[in-house]
């Protein structure tokens, strides 16, 4: 059963117009989806926790130098863990689809990455970008332009049996892939949940679909965020759904936008600019941690090339 949200969010279009944006929320019941696999330190999390619920009390974003190469670094992904980076870049004239993967890794959460290597097990013909990882680091997600799916940029998964082996399975998945575009995957709810940036319920927005274990596909595509025109991407949520990024381009240039709830099983509220990371550069590509106590977001603010920053949680 789906709740539709009654209060429209404002975002606005590349003309700089405003439009409403609707919501939709997945009730969570009996005759729902379930999760299947464990919050916080079970799932490969952390056991602390960032209240959104009085609002973003995020400081000033920094440059995230290990992170950060002298090409356009447009999206990251930090593991449950918090101990494996990895970032999307992309170098011209290759369009934005078209990037590559780096990974770094580091020994502990408060230490800096080490150096950005090549994801090639991921990014190979046909570019790839914007990982999502398992819970358990089992399964990975990215949109990529490789032949073999329905067309355009699609959502690819790879499989593997142990995270010490490569993948075994790298194939699209096909009940979220159409011939158009699909960008920017993100797991949350214990890997049971998807969100992108796609097709559904015949409009382009932020769609999300559910799984009742990791052998069955995700189907039951639901709109999250209607785009209603606008250029929105980016999806970003908490582990517990509770916390939703995404951004807006406005005549051109990219801000990211914020939404909270307090119950996944209802509809997010009207978003809210997130001011505090955004710059009058772009900012774009948001990545929340597991636990909401990070956000990562790729911006050209230095005047250059984009690259990645970081913002915390002040308690």
């Amino acid at each position: 059963m789906e709740l539709y949200g009654t209060a429209p969010m404002r975002g606005h279009g590349r003309a700089g117009a405003t439009c409403a944006v609707a919501v939709v929320a997945t009730v969570v019941g009996a005759c729902g989806r379930i999760d299947f696999a464990p919050l916080g330190d079970a799932a490969g999390g952390s056991a602390r926790r960032c209240d959104w619920s009085s609002g973003p009390r995020l400081g000033t974003p920094e440059r995230v130098a290990e992170l950060s190469t002298p090409e356009d670094d447009i999206g990251v992904f930090i593991a449950p863990d918090r101990l494996t980076a990895y970032v999307s870049r992309s170098a011209p004239p290759a369009p934005e689809y078209r990037e590559t993967i780096s990974r770094a890794v580091r020994t502990a959460p408060d230490l800096p990455f080490g150096a950005l290597e090549p994801a090639s097990e991921i990014s190979n013909t046909g570019g790839g970008g914007h990982v999502t990882m398992s819970s358990d680091g089992l399964e990975f997600y990215w949109h990529s332009t490789r032949p073999g799916g329905p067309g355009g940029s699609d959502i690819w998964r790879g499989r593997r049996t142990s995270v010490e082996l490569p993948f075994d399975t790298v194939e699209p998945v096909l009940t979220l892939d159409t011939p158009r575009d699909e960008w920017d995957p993100h797991l949350f709810r214990g890997d049971s949940m998807i969100a992108f940036g796609g097709t559904c319920e015949g409009e382009f927005g932020i769609c999300t679909a559910s799984r009742a274990s990791p052998d069955e596909p995700f189907t039951g595509l639901t709109m999250l965020v209607y785009g209603g025109g606008d250029d929105i991407d980016g999806a970003s949520l908490t582990e517990d759904g509770l916390v939703l990024l995404y951004h807006i381009a406005t005549m051109g240039t990219h801000r990211i936008w914020y939404a909270t709830r307090n119950d996944p099983a209802q509809p997010f509220p009207p978003a809210q600019e997130l001011t505090v990371v955004n710059s009058a550069g772009n900012s774009w590509k948001p990545f929340v941690t597991a636990d909401g106590c990070e956000v990562y977001l790729s911006s050209d603010r230095s005047g250059a090339d984009f690259d990645v920053y970081r913002a915390t949680f002040v308690p």
